[in-house]
């Protein structure tokens, strides 16, 4: 200020000044709200963690659950395969050929029950007489319009019979 000769070159070092003063300020302010964002970002990072961690805690405790059940459906998996051998063995070769071709014809369904008269698979009406058959386990019947082996479930007996009960 001191090297200053005109009031013109005065004007012109204080509009100077005002616009690095101006300048100044917008930087402190924007240094300020840059500040107040990374104590929001941080804040929120520290939720966002325990939020995380809380989701793997969470996670380790499903695949721990998740595990167990998978390792008592192993065992009764290996349970029920030991028992199908066992009961394979007791039945008679070409009905159990019949009952694999079918099995494998049938997508793994070979044998349905009788539901409300009908064939468990197809959902075709059975006549009454071959129903009877069933019942008396006389022979192995099969379904004429899906070919699936039929069984009579005495569960589904009693529980028709209590429907019917029921309604009326």
């Amino acid at each position: 200020m001191y090297s200053v000769k005109t009031n013109r070159e005065y004007d012109a070092i204080t509009v100077e000044i005002e616009t690095v003063k101006s300048q100044i300020d917008q930087c402190e302010l924007r240094q300020l709200e840059l500040d107040e964002l990374i104590e929001n970002l941080k804040q929120e990072i520290k939720q966002v963690e325990t939020e995380v961690n809380d989701l793997k805690m969470n996670l380790a405790e499903l695949e721990k659950e998740l595990q167990e059940k998978m390792a008592v459906t192993e065992t009764e998996t290996h349970e029920l395969e030991v028992e199908r051998h066992r009961l394979i063995s007791q039945i008679e070769k070409p009905m159990y050929a019949t009952y694999e071709r079918i099995r494998k014809a049938k997508n793994g369904l070979a044998v349905v029950p009788i539901i409300r008269g009908a064939c468990g698979g197809c959902y075709q009406t059975i006549p009454p007489q071959r129903i009877l058959e069933l019942r008396q386990w006389k022979r192995l019947i099969v379904c004429e319009v899906c070919g699936r082996i039929l069984v009579w479930d005495e569960t589904l007996d009693r529980q028709e019979t209590s429907d019917q009960k029921r309604t009326k």
